[in-house]
């Protein structure tokens, strides 16, 4: 299944997994999928399961997110992705844009970035997360919204990580995000309130 395609509309949702908040992600990603659809990408993370659980994983969301136009993108792992025709979202210790260029050809990728220096060097990519835009633990000083829109460029989509939910959606678009990322918040929060939630975005 390729999904190597520029996602129209803009990603609003990015759901990040985390087998510690949510064990079996699929349920959730196919709900989610069936109200979003274009507008959700979930990102496939838990980097430290190995190779056979996470590829299995893989193709647990896939089959989620079949049929609604909702993404799967796979976390660092060039390899994978590479294997099941989807984008990638690089970490900042991960792969570079270049590698990933030259590994997916016209895949898709996203970088995770933590300040405007950073958004600046990725202006090759498709998308940036930008975090903490609040409190989140282990995450550092949260950036908050003032800052944040500070540090948007001016043509590559960021999204705002860090402690948010369906409740934050008014204040980033405000701030210019082009959507939210979430790691909890996705999984625990009903998909009808991410729903009415991403009507924020009328752009």
């Amino acid at each position: 299944m390729s999904q190597r395609s520029r996602p129209t509309p803009v990603i609003r949702l990015l759901a990040i997994t985390d087998r510690v908040v949510a064990p079996e992600p699929a349920a959730q990603a196919r709900r989610l999928a069936a109200r979003l659809g274009p507008r959700l990408a979930v990102l496939l993370r838990d980097r430290d399961l190995p190779a056979p659980q996470r590829s299995a994983l893989a193709h647990d969301l896939l089959g989620a997110l079949a049929g609604t136009g909702a993404r799967l993108l796979i976390s660092d792992d060039l390899a994978l992705a590479r294997s099941l025709g989807l984008g990638v979202q690089l970490s900042e210790g991960g792969p570079s844009l270049d590698q990933a260029r030259a590994a997916l050809p016209g895949g898709w990728i996203g970088v995770s970035r933590h300040d405007a220096e950073g958004l600046r060097a990725a202006s090759r990519a498709d998308h940036a997360t930008l975090s903490p835009v609040r409190s989140s633990p282990g995450k550092g000083e949260p950036l908050g919204w003032a800052a944040f829109a500070r540090a948007l460029p001016d043509a590559l989509p960021v999204l705002a990580l860090g402690g948010l939910g369906p409740g934050d959606a008014e204040d980033a678009a405000a701030a210019g995000a082009s959507g939210i990322a979430a790691i909890r918040a996705a999984w625990q929060e009903p998909a009808e309130d991410w729903a009415e939630a991403l009507s924020a975005w009328r752009w």
